[in-house]
């Protein structure tokens, strides 16, 4: 077993460090350095496992922090004006019901295809019985950790004794084998996955969430003594070594997991799945489309690459459009209940001014996050540019830049439409808390040249890194990585407290550096990398 471990993780850890070498080849400049480079010439051969170890020890911790801050931090700090026993015993229902019951039923993975699971069972003929067991007890070992870790840490915030949380976290990690047993079992009965029963699994699933929030809501816990707590922790280990003894005796692992791990289901129905989920929101359904939409003479008067962009926006106008009147709907919301606000809220005229005057730089995160064009892009590529540019007319640099510019004046254009209507909106609700328009003005103007560099920005990514893929997957790691900084530095924005006609000078000198430089760079260059890969 011992050695099968050692083995599986070697080449787990050779096939990901590949995969980053060769996802940072494709990087400009520094891929230059990796040219030549595989694992073998980095010196970490021998060490592959050891590098395995460490890696997927801070996975496991991570993931145990993350997890205890949504499910642990979020009802604690919601709740966090309750009396520490009561606090106490949100704490205690969420462990029992989330951890144990849902974490230990619900998301079994002995069970579950992988692609590991295909190439070391299926494929290398490993000893499947050593491989699953080994794997498991190694990742239990390390939840065992990892959780000890951070509960002991909630525990001594909560003034609960340090023994109860060790025996509570012990058998939080065994009674995970008495959930495996029941996905196993489940098969051995059905010939079918627990996981792809979808109203015993997903019907399960919802009652133990609502069972989680429902007592939580109505104050409704149950406030458990140290002795009652052991003698349910006691129970739960129990289970768990049932289920372990059958984990450890069960003898048909080979025959199970390579009937759940097909190549059929673990890559082509995989991929195809991520294809259609990212542009999903831009097919065209054809047969939908009316006579008024496919009447293509109301532009009998443009010639070109003007001609086909008005009839690509013609007939993709529901998928811009759609999300524009959304926005706008949401903005006319708002703006109703800003006005309401301004005569029954006591203090809301003292905080509308505080968002004009210090917190205004919320809307440069929120014109990132509404913005269109990203999502237009994907529909030119997938309904247009994947046929036009295997032509060498559509890559000249002439051409490029006019469909560059025609598009960009399109988008901007839509992507106007909310921006404008929430200045507007921000002016009215300024003049009911008697904000000047001296003041609301800037913020409404800054609004609308976000927009049009968040436009161009989408754009110009497109045209000089053309991110996708014939089999339509992002593989561009500069795309995502500068996609990225910039969702980041959007973020990073919220914190930032300047005075507004400083950062409209600031965001309209930006914009029209970027209009230029795009244009150039568009010019020069897209000829060359707006092309399909």
């Amino acid at each position: 077993m011992n050695e099968t471990f050692r083995l599986a993780n070697e080449m787990s850890a050779s096939m990901s460090l590949n995969a980053i070498v060769c996802y940072m080849k494709k990087i400009p400049l520094i891929g230059k350095a990796f040219k030549n480079v595989s694992y073998e010439h980095i010196g970490l051969k021998h060490n592959l496992s050891v590098i395995a170890v460490i890696i997927r020890a801070l996975k496991v911790l991570f993931g145990t922090l993350l997890s205890a801050v949504i499910v642990v931090g979020i009802p604690l700090f919601i709740y966090s004006n309750y009396t520490i026993s009561d606090r106490r015993a949100i704490y205690l229902h969420v462990i029992i019901v989330l951890y144990f019951l849902f974490g230990g039923i619900i998301n079994a993975d002995i069970l579950s295809p992988s692609r590991d699971k295909f190439i070391f069972i299926k494929v290398m003929k490993m000893n499947a019985r050593d491989y699953i067991l080994s794997n498991f007890l190694w990742l239990q070992f390390l939840k065992t950790i990892s959780e000890m870790i951070v509960f002991l840490i909630i525990g001594a915030i909560l003034k609960i004794d340090v023994p109860l949380t060790v025996v509570m976290v012990l058998s939080m990690n065994l009674f995970r084998c008495f959930g495996e047993m029941v996905h196993i079992m489940y098969y051995e009965k059905f010939g079918k996955l627990l996981s792809k029963s979808y109203a015993i699994f997903y019907g399960f699933a919802i009652a133990l969430l609502a069972l989680a929030i429902v007592p939580i809501v109505m104050k409704t816990m149950i406030q458990y003594n140290a002795i009652s707590l052991y003698v349910i922790f006691i129970i739960f280990a129990i289970l768990g070594l049932v289920g372990y003894r059958y984990l450890y005796r069960y003898d048909h692992y080979v025959i199970t997991l390579n009937e759940v791990n097909r190549l059929s289901e673990l890559s082509i129905n995989v991929n195809k799945v991520k294809k259609d989920a990212s542009f999903a929101d831009v097919k065209i359904n054809t047969k939908k489309f009316n006579q008024e939409e496919l009447r293509s003479n109301e532009f009998s008067g443009k010639r070109g690459y003007d001609y086909l962009n008005a009839i690509f926006f013609k007939r993709h106008r529901r998928i811009v459009l759609q999300p524009v009147l959304f926005e706008v709907a949401v903005v006319a919301v708002a703006l109703i209940g800003g006005i309401v606000a301004s005569f029954m809220v006591k203090d809301f005229h003292k905080e509308y001014t505080d968002l004009i005057t210090r917190s205004f730089t919320v809307f440069i995160f929120i014109m990132y996050a509404i913005s269109s064009a990203g999502k237009m892009t994907k529909a030119m590529f997938y309904n247009c540019d994947i046929s036009l540019l295997r032509y060498g007319f559509y890559k000249k640099e002439k051409a490029v830049l006019t469909t560059f510019s025609l598009r960009l004046n399109k988008l901007a254009f839509y992507n106007l439409i909310p921006a404008v209507s929430i200045g507007i909106s921000l002016v009215i609700i300024g003049l009911f808390c008697e904000v000047g328009i001296r003041q609301t003005l800037p913020i409404a103007i800054f609004i609308v040249i976000l927009s049009l560099f968040f436009t161009i920005h989408h754009l110009f990514l497109y045209y000089i890194l053309q991110p996708y893929t014939t089999e339509l997957e992002v593989k561009n790691p500069l795309f995502t990585i500068i996609n990225g900084v910039t969702y980041f530095l959007s973020y990073i924005c919220l914190q930032i407290h300047v005075a507004p006609v400083w950062l409209l000078s600031a965001a309209l000198g930006a914009t029209v550096v970027y209009i230029i430089v795009a244009l150039v760079l568009v010019y020069l260059y897209a000829s060359k990398t707006f092309v399909v890969k």
